[in-house]
């Protein structure tokens, strides 16, 4: 008896449906590992890594976001634009866990033959990996034409490291460079930086020896010290040596205007983390804050945040991180978003995940930098 034109499209499919089954068979096989604790830590280690996420949540887009720029700041540049003939060394203060990201109008006075003398000084240095401080003090001595950079750690002021003594002797020969060392007009260098990055508290450092020396009431007075950003409101000259005299013009933080921010999606997210934005322009995001802060760590490998929560394993979900979960309660939220800020709090002061937020690959952050690295997508985009 003949077989029947659907008897025989039924064997074709059923022939198909077992040539399909065997070739994953196969590769399941090739995929498994061999045997032995070490390769199936290996094979757990490298899917993780596969799968890892390409971006964080972000529930406010960069243009519909509202900025922080105060009065002080535009009068600063203005004061700094107007002087520039005057003033030709700028001492900008930088949070060493974002080292290549400077406010636009800093670039503009430094650019050129005829522009401004440039030092960098790092703070936080304690908080990076050792192995990044070499890489970043290359690249920011190719950026300031040759004059180094110094990595200070601040958490204790009172006993920085290094010691007042070698800062000053970096400082000096910088500031000096441009005049006589008997010179009797006071020499002055604009300091500039981000908000709360540690502008107050290294000009607190260099100037308390001759602040102590020198005490002349109305004079000499110590920069006032707050771990607040937008504390310092006008600019202010402390004294840092008075043979030769020279001064150190302390500033009210910058922060970039809102073009930056909407060209460089991740640049807000940065200066958050390390608490350079007022509270009341970061405080609805803090939950997207705290997933930029994860994606980050996962995607640098750095997963000692494992043990410091106690999880069974890297996770791409802040809400692992979180005791308190959403109930629809108001005291619920209010606790979930207390919760949040804390875990904030603990890794800018070292507690976990000590890592660099900037790239290496790119790093001049550049207002003319590519965005397509950035995606945007939902929690679950993976790498293909």
């Amino acid at each position: 008896m003949s077989a029947t034109p659907s008897s025989g499209r039924a064997s074709a499919s059923v022939q198909r449906c077992g040539r399909l089954y065997r070739s994953l068979r196969r590769a399941s096989t090739m995929l498994r590992p061999a045997g032995g604790t070490r390769r199936r830590r290996w094979f757990t280690e490298h899917c993780w890594h596969r799968w890892y996420r390409t971006t964080w949540n972000q529930a406010i887009r960069p243009d519909l976001r509202a900025y922080w720029f105060d009065r002080s700041m535009k009068l600063c540049l203005d004061e700094m634009r107007s002087q520039v003939e005057n003033i030709r060394h700028i001492v900008e203060v930088r949070d060493a866990r974002i080292p290549y990201c400077s406010h636009p109008e800093i670039d503009k006075l430094c650019d050129g033959p005829t522009g401004c003398k440039r030092m960098i000084v790092f703070t936080h240095g304690e908080l990076i990996p050792e192995k990044d401080v070499a890489k970043i003090k290359a690249n920011i001595e190719d950026l300031c034409n040759g004059i180094e950079p110094v990595m200070m750690d601040l958490s204790d002021r009172e006993q920085p490291r290094p010691k007042t003594q070698a800062i000053k002797k970096e400082l000096f020969p910088f500031l000096m460079s441009v005049t006589s060392p008997t010179t009797k007009v006071p020499v002055r260098a604009f300091t500039v930086g981000y908000p709360n990055v540690g502008k107050s508290t290294f000009l607190y450092v260099v100037t308390k020896d001759t602040t102590q020396e020198i005490k002349k009431k109305g004079l000499f007075h110590r920069p006032k010290i707050a771990n607040t950003p937008g504390y310092t409101t006008t600019l202010k000259p402390h004294w840092l040596s008075w043979k030769p005299p020279v001064r150190l013009i302390d500033s009210p933080g910058l922060v970039p205007p809102a073009s930056e921010f909407k060209k460089l999606p991740d640049l807000f997210y940065k200066m958050a983390l390390i608490g350079c934005l007022k509270e009341e322009y970061v405080d609805r995001e803090y939950p997207d804050i705290l997933d930029y802060l994860l994606f980050r760590l996962n995607a640098s490998g750095n997963t000692d945040y494992v043990q410091y929560f106690n999880l069974a394993g890297p996770t791409d979900n802040f809400e692992d991180l979180l005791m308190s979960k959403l109930d629809g309660s108001v005291a619920a939220a209010k606790k979930r978003h207390l919760e949040i800020v804390t875990l904030i709090s603990q890794w800018r002061q070292g507690m976990f995940g000590r890592i660099m937020l900037d790239d290496h690959s790119t790093p001049i952050c550049s207002t003319t930098a590519a965005t397509s690295a950035y995606h945007v997508g939902s929690r679950n985009t993976r790498i293909r």
